[in-house]
């Protein structure tokens, strides 16, 4: 593979007659220019692919590494998970004041409460209740109990 044609004046060191007399000079020239544009393309052509290698690291660098690409969508998928959980809490904390208030003010929620978990009745009322499952074991239960919280 050849460079591009240059002129290189050479100019001869050698008398002639002399030791060196046989000696083509211009075709060591030329070799040499060959040779040095020859060694350019393959200086040219290594640093491209240098490049390209430092290229490509780069890139699975920014896609693979820790703060990359694949890193970041993860968590962006936490960070929506743990909005989506702070917005059903603060449901369940609205409820929950609503629950306190309705307790703290009406007369008929704090009755309903009363008779739901710990059965108490109005005088002459009778309460009747039916045995509960219990899930683990299959066996009914006796009416005092209560289930476990769910």
């Amino acid at each position: 593979m050849t460079g591009p044609a240059v002129w290189v004046e050479c100019e001869t060191p050698f008398e002639p007659g002399g030791r060196w007399a046989g000696f083509n000079h211009e075709r060591l020239c030329t070799w040499t220019m060959d040779k040095l544009s020859w060694e350019a393309a393959t200086l040219r052509r290594n640093a491209a692919y240098v490049l390209v290698l430092v290229c490509i690291a780069l890139l699975v660098h920014e896609i693979f590494g820790t703060h990359g690409f694949l890193a970041l969508r993860q968590e962006k998928k936490e960070v929506e998970s743990l909005r989506q959980q702070i917005q059903q809490l603060q449901r369940e904390n609205e409820q929950l004041n609503k629950r306190i208030k309705a307790l703290q003010s009406d007369p008929k929620a704090i009755e309903r409460l009363a008779r739901e978990q710990l059965r108490l009745a109005r005088p002459g009322e009778t309460i009747y209740t039916s045995p509960e499952k219990d899930p683990k074991k299959g066996q009914a239960t006796p009416a005092t109990q209560e289930s476990p919280p769910k």
